[in-house]
This record gives structure tokens, C-alpha cells and sequence, in this order.
């Protein structure tokens, strides 16, 4: 699933046409938000995908070649994060707290049925905000993957246009041309 806000039209269009193209015959569904910071439809989002898994996609993204495949095939019980600037710690369940940039999430759906019960946390932050709160809440970790997707948002949708992306990078990120079914 792919998020969407007002005003981000070209931005969506942009990131989903490089999509299409990084992950051929891959579906996507693209969620537009009628309001933004996105936390009400962000979990509107959740409820529409029933009982399934969710990869969440911002829509400031480039994927590595067959990112969605291959996290779709991904398993694990936590949420996992295929973005992160600086994570010391990759591959191991942790504390997610603090937890942002959820440029590439991918929502078990038993964690998905979790966050939906759990009282939610009031906060002036976006979805990733959001999301590292409900972890906490229900008790559970995240994982943070090697990044398979590069942030390129020039312009921050949770802290408008005042606050630019640059430092907001995968330093990992091993570039478009990588094929990420090669870790499978």
C-alpha cells in the first residue's frame, strides 16, 4: 500500500511510476489521505486489509529491483522497517520507541489486529510517529532491515515546507540496480 496526502499528487504519481517499474507485475493500491498528518487514515488503511500483512509505502520513495516481492515473501512476527539513517542494530527484535521514517513497513497481521485494539496514543506527529507509540503500547518490538528503499522527499509532509529531507537518507541503501531477491 502506497499513502498519499493532498498536494502530493505528483510527488504519489512519481514514486509509483519508479515503482512500477523497480517491481514489474507487482500490484500496487494506492491510498490516498484526505487529510494530513495521516494517522485517522493510516488506520483506515489497516482496517481495509482485513486479515493480510501490509507493506506501507511512503510515497517519497526508490526501491532496490523486486523490493516488493521480496518483502512480501519476508517472514517474520514483528514489524519490520526496510529504511532506517542510522540503526546500529539490524536484524534483531528492539525497542520501538523513538521509532521513525516509515518509508517501507511491513504490519504483520496479527501486530496489525494488536494496533487496532490498543487505545491510541494523541500526538502531533505523522504515521511512523504513530506507529512506533502502538508498538509500545501493545508491547511489541520492530525490526529494522537492511534498507532496500531510499528516501528522495525534498519536503517533510508531517513538518511542512520548512523542513527539508536531506539527512533523512539510508546510508545502506544498495541502489536501484540491486535485485532483492538475491537475499532470498
Amino acid at each position: 500500500m502506497v499513502i498519499s496526502a493532498p498536494g502530493r499528487d505528483s510527488t504519489t504519481f512519481d514514486m509509483v511510476t519508479a515503482l512500477e517499474a523497480q517491481n514489474p507485475g507487482q500490484s500496487l493500491w494506492l491510498y490516498r489521505s484526505p487529510i494530513h498528518p495521516s494517522i485517522g487514515p493510516f488506520y483506515e488503511m489497516l482496517r481495509a486489509a482485513g486479515r493480510d500483512d501490509v507493506l506501507f509505502l511512503e510515497d517519497d520513495i526508490v526501491t532496490a529491483r523486486n523490493f516488493i516481492l521480496y518483502a512480501a515473501r519476508w517472514q517474520s512476527p514483528h514489524v519490520t522497517s526496510f529504511f532506517h539513517a542510522n540503526r546500529p542494530t539490524l536484524g534483531t527484535p528492539v525497542s520501538p520507541v523513538g521509532f521513525s521514517f516509515a518509508q517501507a513497513v511491513k504490519l504483520p497481521a496479527p501486530v496489525i489486529a494488536w494496533m487496532l485494539e490498543a487505545p491510541r496514543h494523541q500526538h502531533g506527529g505523522g504515521h511512523d510517529d504513530e506507529i512506533g507509540f502502538a508498538l509500545e503500547a501493545i508491547g511489541e518490538p520492530v525490526v529494522f532491515h537492511r534498507s532496500l528503499v531510499q528516501h528522495v522527499g525534498a519536503i517533510s509532509l508531517a513538518w511542512g515546507p520548512g523542513r527539508t529531507l536531506e539527512h533523512r537518507a539510508a546510508r545502506d541503501f544498495p541502489g536501484l540496480q540491486f535485485d532483492c531477491l538475491t537475499l532470498l
